[in-house]
């Protein structure tokens, strides 16, 4: 039996869905947040793209590579300005009202800071969330059939919204996509 497992690139492509909404995010003139960025995956294609982008995640050893990465970046080009964040987003949003343009959360689900989310949102602001599959035990964390929607329709127009039953059959458990626009 091979137990060899294949390294994974901690700084692999971006998420589809950032990719196909890349213009729309960067399309405002402020900063980008990439909430929950992990290894900051998302943020780096913006960030490519000429976006000022925040990186913010509560894993400070994920964030300290993402920082070692930037430097190498930074070695060979310039880029728009960029800050890294530790934090934890289930607790609260340490940043200024208004100040984002685009929120991206991708395999990171803010539900429950959705009023915070919003506060630091820009009127006209972007908002990309991307839920994980429904693999192995995810999708008990994962919402109920068309709760995401009906939370955010308050404060945002939803452009598009996709979601896909995950899950045992008797369980009320979908896993999502939305891009908004604040209201």
């Amino acid at each position: 039996m091979n137990t060899h497992r294949a390294k994974v690139d901690r700084f692999a492509g971006p998420s589809k869905l950032v990719d196909a909404l890349s213009d729309r995010i960067c399309s405002g003139t402020g900063p980008i947040l990439d909430a929950g960025c992990g290894f900051g995956r998302n943020g780096l294609l913006l960030r490519a793209r000429g976006a000022s982008v925040v990186f913010a995640d509560n894993d400070g050893s994920r964030l300290s590579k993402l920082a070692k990465h930037l430097e190498t970046l930074d070695k060979d080009a310039s880029h728009a300005p960029t800050r890294i964040v530790q934090t934890d987003l289930n607790r609260g949003w340490p940043f200024r009202s208004g100040l984002f343009t685009a929120v991206i959360a991708i395999h990171f689900i803010p539900l429950g800071a959705i009023a915070e989310m919003t506060r630091c949102m820009a009127p006209g602001g972007t908002l990309v969330i991307e839920s994980y599959g429904g693999h192995g035990e995810n999708w008990r964390t994962l919402p109920p059939a068309e709760f995401t929607p009906t939370i955010l329709s308050r404060l945002f127009y939803i452009e598009s919204y996709v979601e896909h039953q995950v899950g045992p059959a008797t369980i009320d458990a979908v896993s999502f996509s939305v891009c908004a626009v604040k209201q």
